[in-house]
């Protein structure tokens, strides 16, 4: 049995100490600030663009040492001043694993109607990919191969043998071809609402079936409560700022009240970075947690 609670619990603790976030909030609070000085300083818009993307090069290559490093740390809580060494060995193949997974989600983001859905399965069926890097060593193909492992273990079952699951796939496949058989303006609607049944029931079944899914839903939801805890404030401001000058610059108002108040706009950016980092670093502790435990009830191992 998974122990959903605890592993988000160790995730908090973890989270909340500034040794493990700290060096997150370092290096993307540095290039936040580059990036913003970047914006009012520059003179043409390629210049900026330009800039722009040698900073987001160089803040990858090194968010990738931090979080080989963090990964560590979640594993191995003691050794914080060797898991800084750990990236040396691991670095290609964590920096293969993003880049490959990034890539996927291009490619099926590009993919009409259940585009959404297809995001989600390769978030969850990666979910573990940097775990499997780190802690058991894998190269990057391996890693992603075990991280799917862990993810399609029950869902094969289901595919095969659940009727419900059949049944479910016989429901969509009519309703594309009835959508599709429709030549008129109501066509789209009917995509539409194809495309929302299949994303909903879909991750329905995943939800009620899948350990990996809803490690990946109590994770996603509880990092998300962070980020938008330390969001609020800034947006709170936006807010406030947009309805004071909507009467006189209209649609315009929040970009030229940010504009306006750079040094805002930068306080802003820095408490969301905090609670951005404090996210991050929960999420990959949650992960490792639940990583180890799915591991050690599919492999019997650790």
């Amino acid at each position: 049995m998974v122990k959903y609670l605890e592993a988000l619990k160790k995730g908090i603790v973890f989270g909340v100490n500034p040794v493990r976030w700290g060096p997150v909030f370092a290096l993307d609070a540095v290039f936040f600030v580059l990036l913003v000085n970047l914006v009012f300083g520059a003179v043409s818009l390629q210049g900026l663009l330009g800039g722009a993307a040698v900073l987001a090069v160089i803040w990858f290559l090194l968010r990738v040492w931090v979080t080989g490093a963090l990964i560590h740390q979640t594993w191995r809580e003691s050794e914080t001043g060797k898991s800084w060494r750990v990236p040396y060995q691991r670095y290609l193949s964590i920096l293969l694993v993003m880049i490959i997974v990034i890539f996927i989600n291009i490619i099926v983001g590009m993919v009409p109607l259940i585009n959404m859905l297809l995001i989600i399965l390769v978030g969850v069926a990666v979910f573990f990919s940097l775990q499997a890097v780190v802690i058991r060593k894998r190269n990057s193909v391996d890693a992603l191969r075990e991280s799917y492992s862990l993810f399609r273990k029950r869902m094969d079952r289901i595919v095969l043998w659940d009727n419900k699951f059949l049944g479910w796939v016989l429901i969509v496949a009519a309703m594309l071809c009835i959508s599709v058989a429709f030549v008129s303006v109501f066509s789209y609607a009917i995509l539409g609402v194809v495309g929302g049944w299949i994303i909903f029931s879909f991750l329905a079944f995943m939800l009620f079936y899948s350990k990996v899914f809803r490690a990946w839903v109590a994770v996603s939801i509880v990092a998300g409560a962070i980020s938008g805890l330390f969001a609020a404030p800034g947006l709170l401001w936006a807010f406030s700022s947009t309805m004071a000058n909507a009467h006189f610059f209209g649609g315009a108002a929040p970009l030229l009240s940010l504009l306006a108040n750079p040094h805002l706009l930068m306080l802003g950016g820095i408490v969301f970075i905090i609670g951005s980092s404090i996210a991050t670093a929960f999420s990959l502790k949650a992960q490792t947690e639940f990583y180890l435990q799915l591991r050690k009830k599919r492999f019997g191992l650790f």
